[in-house]
């Protein structure tokens, strides 16, 4: 809920923001803008059961093989790194191709 009415608040500042930078272009264009936002707004709630579901995979670290946070965790889970991967062969990180 609080990320749907930060996704509203923030486009509503955009399109306002906007709105005041176009102050002295014309009207139809300031209420493009407006209508444009009327109808994001309409449609924000409905968006999730829209759009397709993305699954983002994040590598797992190896836990330590003592302490608390061990038994903190269900069975099966590690952490996620906290910090940048290091650097592989060629400068590049794992998991990035050529192409970047």
């Amino acid at each position: 809920m609080m990320l749907l009415i930060a996704k509203a608040t923030l486009a509503i500042l955009m399109a306002l923001g906007i709105g005041a930078a176009a102050r002295r272009a014309r009207a139809s264009l300031r209420h493009a803008v407006y209508t444009a936002l009327f109808v994001f707004l309409l449609l924000l709630p409905f968006a999730p059961r829209l759009m397709p579901e993305v699954a983002v995979r994040v590598p797992e670290q190896s836990l330590p093989s003592s302490g608390a946070s061990r038994h903190l965790l269900p069975e099966g889970e590690g952490l996620a790194p906290s910090g940048p991967l290091p650097l592989g062969e060629g400068g590049r990180r794992p998991g990035e191709g050529a192409n970047r």
